[in-house]
């Protein structure tokens, strides 16, 4: 039933991240239009049983990158989300390359308290990092899945045509890397 259904992570970090491409290079109230939405997706996450991913606090932090001027405020807010994002042990490549285009650096240096600003992710206290750890098997379950990509391509080849013999045909995408769509 349509009342059952509920939205996943992938379709909140979906919204946020066509809201921190929607509205570059367009007037400023657009730009507040696309981050109201962005900030109100996430309020609504929080508010769910659903937890947020790396990806989300990346693309939230992309919002403020792309939609905000420089200064204070992008500032207290990124590093807001940020504080959040590393107590949920979520910090990834995406989440620390947006608070590094949102925040200057001497910011940074202070906020976070470290000597120096590190440009990878796995120079950051593992604590930040620790709910995003790839596990040790990553490497054997990739080939795993390259291998029945592979086998469900030879088979979508003969579904397609018949899907053509019917007179219909639907293609359906998703991006589950978190990159940029």
């Amino acid at each position: 039933a349509a009342g059952s259904l509920q939205p996943t992570v992938f379709a909140y970090n979906t919204v946020l991240n066509a809201c921190a491409f929607s509205a570059l290079g367009t007037q400023v109230d657009e730009q507040r239009d696309a981050l109201q939405i962005a900030v109100g997706t996430f309020g609504q996450l929080r508010r769910s049983a659903i937890a947020p991913d790396t990806v989300t606090y990346g693309n939230l932090l992309k919002c403020f990158a792309n939609l905000m001027p420089a200064g204070q405020r992008r500032t207290q807010m990124a590093l807001q989300v940020f504080d959040k994002c590393r107590e949920d042990g979520m910090v990834g490549a995406l989440a620390w390359n947006e608070l590094r285009r949102a925040v200057p650096n001497r910011a940074l240096v202070d906020a976070l308290e470290l000597s120096r600003l590190p440009h990878e992710v796995r120079d950051l206290p593992w604590q930040w990092r620790r709910a995003n750890l790839k596990d040790k098997n990553a490497p054997q379950k990739k080939q795993q899945q390259q291998k029945r990509q592979q086998k469900g391509k030879k088979n979508e080849v003969g579904t397609r045509q018949r899907a053509r013999q019917r007179g219909f045909f639907v293609t359906e995408s998703m991006a589950e890397s978190g990159k940029d769509l």
